[in-house]
């Protein structure tokens, strides 16, 4: 009876050993084994994207509320860097498991810069954030790196750069179904404008160039996770020069938050008046109340000339939220 028991035990070892040596069996086993490779396509929905920024009612794009419901579309040319996470993780928790860098081809439409950057998430729960740059197409945009961007904070800001910020938070990506997502973005630099006016019946006849001084960004911090750029304390050295607004006797520059370090900054304004007074002025802005100039707001100055003393007086007339 043993040496019976002993016989079937080497037949069953030897189907056993022929079994795992033959191909078509493992891929019988296999066909119950669920599709898990987070490299294939086939279990991948591409994400597609629009892309607007908060504005306000000002024709001036740069005069701008970032909490007002006014909408415009990224203009052309404007070059989104986007960073994807898992549902349970953010900047400040993780790391981005993608990122992608996409363009404004047409005002509001946002593709990949090339088809590496095709975004295709399989079915589950993310997190988005991106940054643009609203007023250059030039790609100065702070890019986040697991080297450099841990805690998703980041340095080597600019100023005269209007910074926008973006996030969505909980995004479900379904089976079978690609995405639409409308990127709707706030502005997150200082911004400053300066009307130049004249008093005593005069009028503006020309402002050739102006330039104030400004914060020294060097210090400043980004934090991809909410947009916060930690304010500036310090001021540049030189001079920034101001940009001006079409068809209109107005500038503005765009800055990081900053508190200044002194009661009133300087700007110096070579402007016309009546075809007459053609001269360099020295015109002094004083911070809002509290001292800070606060990133997303837009702080809008008069500059009054004075044709008895040519001079030219500033008044905080507006601050845009």
């Amino acid at each position: 009876m043993n040496s019976i028991k002993h016989i079937i035990l080497l037949c069953l070892l030897a189907i056993l050993i022929n079994c795992c040596a033959g191909d078509r069996y493992h891929l019988i086993i296999e066909d119950y084994i669920p599709n898990i490779d987070n490299n294939s396509d086939t279990t991948k929905y591409k994400i597609y994207f629009t892309a607007s920024v908060y504005s306000s009612n000002n024709q001036n794009i740069s005069t701008r509320g970032a909490y007002t419901p006014d909408t415009v579309a990224l203009p052309e040319g404007r070059v989104v860097h986007i960073y994807i996470y898992d549902g349970d993780k953010t900047p400040i928790t993780g790391i981005p498991i993608t990122f992608s860098m996409l363009q404004a081809t047409a005002d509001g439409v946002i593709e990949p810069t090339n088809s590496e950057y095709d975004i295709k998430l399989s079915p589950g729960t993310y997190n988005f954030y991106a940054l643009s740059e609203f007023n250059n197409s030039s790609d100065k945009t702070p890019t986040f790196v697991n080297s450099n961007g841990a805690g998703g904070l980041k340095k080597g800001l600019y100023n005269n750069l209007d910074y926008l910020w973006w996030s969505y938070e909980g995004l479900i990506v379904s089976d079978n179904e690609s995405s639409n997502v409308n990127m709707l973005f706030k502005h997150i630099s200082t911004n400053i404008q300066l009307n130049f006016e004249a008093t005593d019946g005069g009028t503006i006849t020309k402002i050739s160039d102006a330039n104030m001084q400004c914060p020294n960004p060097s210090g400043c911090e980004l934090q991809l996770a909410n947009g916060d750029i930690s304010a500036s304390v310090t001021l540049n050295s030189g001079m920034q020069n101001l940009n001006f607004i079409t068809g209109a006797n107005s500038m503005y520059v765009d800055l990081v938050p900053f508190t200044p370090p002194v009661d009133s900054l300087l700007i110096k304004a070579a402007v016309n008046v009546n075809n007459t007074y053609n001269a360099w002025y020295d015109i002094y802005i004083k911070p809002p109340d509290g001292g800070t100039f606060e990133q997303g707001i837009s702080y809008e100055y008069n500059l009054h000339f004075i044709s008895s003393t040519r001079t030219l007086n500033a008044q905080l007339v507006e601050v845009k939220r």
